[in-house]
């Protein structure tokens, strides 16, 4: 086994197993992660990757990232939507837990594993800036969502679940 770094949360380390004769061809990566999703009015909270991700640069999901060892994907997206918003968030309930299997460039083939929470805000501050492969974060309204360039298991996972996703009343959400 050889350290490698996950294409969308850098610096996180994640784990490459090389099999097979050919280890060029044989790298792949597993990840496991968790998101949530948090609306406000007609809007709902996504980041965009940021530039050390080569093959997702500029698209934008849900807060999220992944699960370090010995934690608890219910604990990753609290300190998740903390680092990449500045919001302390609460978990409401599991929606799903799906997985993605793709090609990212060069010879790596990745499976993400993901699980995907409904949140509510209850404190922090709004913070835009970014955090790690984050480089903003921003309340985009549902009409924006078709025209916006998202990653392809966050787009699936908004249109099903986003109808059912409570408006955040907590009262302390900033503008």
């Amino acid at each position: 086994m050889k350290s490698t770094f996950c294409a969308h949360c850098v610096p996180t380390p994640s784990v490459t197993v090389v099999m097979g004769a050919d280890a060029a061809e044989a790298d792949r990566l597993q990840r496991l992660a968790a998101y949530g999703i948090v609306r406000r009015d007609d809007s709902v909270l996504l980041v965009r990757i940021g530039p050390k991700s080569v093959d997702d640069y500029k698209k934008w999901m849900l807060p999220g990232g992944g699960v370090e060892h010995g934690e608890h994907p219910r604990v990753t997206v609290v300190r998740e939507f903390k680092e990449e918003t500045g919001y302390d968030v609460e978990v409401v309930r599991l929606l799903d837990v799906d997985a993605e299997h793709r090609r990212l460039t060069g010879p790596l083939d990745f499976h993400a594993v993901f699980a995907l929470y409904e949140v509510a805000i209850v404190g922090g501050t709004f913070n835009p800036s970014g955090h790690g492969g984050v480089d903003t974060c921003a309340w985009i309204s549902l009409a924006e969502l078709p025209d916006l360039p998202l990653l392809t298991p966050i787009g699936a996972a908004l249109e099903k679940f986003l109808p059912h996703v409570a408006l955040n009343t907590s009262g302390q959400l900033p503008s």
